[in-house]
């Protein structure tokens, strides 16, 4: 391990990053905890893909955080719930990867992966999207990328930003280079100058907004994905989100952790106190309890009380 690791999280002895997490010496029992934790992860994974030179089919099958591993399974009850909310757009978003929509119990697909197919259903059923409009997408915490992936093939993309830490976004480019069969170019830490897609570093996050959203090149976002991000984060960020992006955004796709449990790092009662606040900005138009597997889960769609 290199002293880097050693130094910041305090470690006497040499041992493994595995035992580190397997002996729970990082623990994230509470809210306040989860910066901490995504910090961690963001340290270790820029450490082991450096260390290791991984490629695309290593980061993939990566075990280097079993906290961060998609799991073996699919969202097979939140994909039926999908199925009969709107079965023609669930069976659109499937055909994208060769799934069969009516033969769900086998599908090839994790459960992360499949939450995707579950929300696009929801999204684009209750917005009737406009097949001939040109969407601008905010991505919250956009991980590696195969929502916007997905969109990809399903609308119109005029720009689509990803706003996540370093590591997310390493993976989030070598999935893009092995994914990537559009025209679209993929720019990191750059500023908005017209159509295509941003990779968003935190550090950079201040000096993209006010020079792109508040830009005549692009007035209003038109879609923000914010599937668990919003909760993950601190106050302090969140309100940066609450204030720079979700004020300007016409529609909110949000899910979220809404009660406390032993196994999930987010605070119930601070999701519900986030949910609030993001109310005296959006409407609620669409809320569905417990979307399948995510036990105490709810999404939400919510639209902008501006008319824009």
């Amino acid at each position: 391990m290199e002293n880097f690791l050693k130094n910041k999280y305090a470690i006497v002895e040499d041992i493994s990053v595995s035992k580190m997490i397997d002996n729970k010496l990082l623990t994230c029992q509470n809210h306040m905890d989860t910066k901490f934790f995504w910090d961690f992860c963001n340290d270790l994974a820029i450490f082991e893909f450096k260390k290791y030179n991984y490629s695309y089919n290593d980061i993939l099958n990566s075990n280097l955080c079993h906290f961060c591993k998609p799991h073996g399974f699919p969202n097979t009850g939140g994909l039926i719930k999908a199925k009969n909310f709107d079965r023609e757009t669930f069976s659109k978003i499937l055909k994208i990867d060769m799934h069969d929509s009516d033969n769900l119990e086998i599908i090839n697909t994790n459960f992360v992966e499949s939450n995707h197919f579950v929300y696009l259903t929801y999204l684009l059923s209750t917005l009737n999207f406009n097949t001939k409009q040109e969407y601008n997408i905010v991505d919250i915490g956009g991980g590696y990328g195969n929502m916007r992936r997905l969109l990809l093939k399903l609308i119109i993309v005029n720009s689509y930003t990803i706003f996540d830490i370093e590591s997310s976004l390493f993976y989030n480019k070598k999935f893009f280079e092995h994914t990537n069969d559009t025209n679209y170019l993929l720019m990191e830490n750059e500023n908005f100058n017209g159509r295509g897609l941003y990779n968003i570093s935190l550090n950079f996050r201040n000096d993209f907004v006010y020079n792109s959203i508040n830009d005549s090149n692009i007035k209003i976002i038109d879609i923000t994905i914010a599937t668990h991000s919003l909760s993950e984060l601190d106050m302090d960020n969140f309100y940066w989100y609450l204030i720079n992006i979700i004020s300007k955004t016409k529609i909110l796709i949000y899910a979220t952790q809404t009660v406390s449990t032993n196994f999930n790092p987010v605070s119930g009662e601070i999701s519900l106190f986030k949910i609030n606040l993001i109310k005296k900005y959006m409407d609620v138009i669409l809320d569905i309890g417990q979307p399948g597997q995510e036990s105490n889960c709810k999404l939400y769609i919510f639209k902008n009380k501006v008319n824009f």
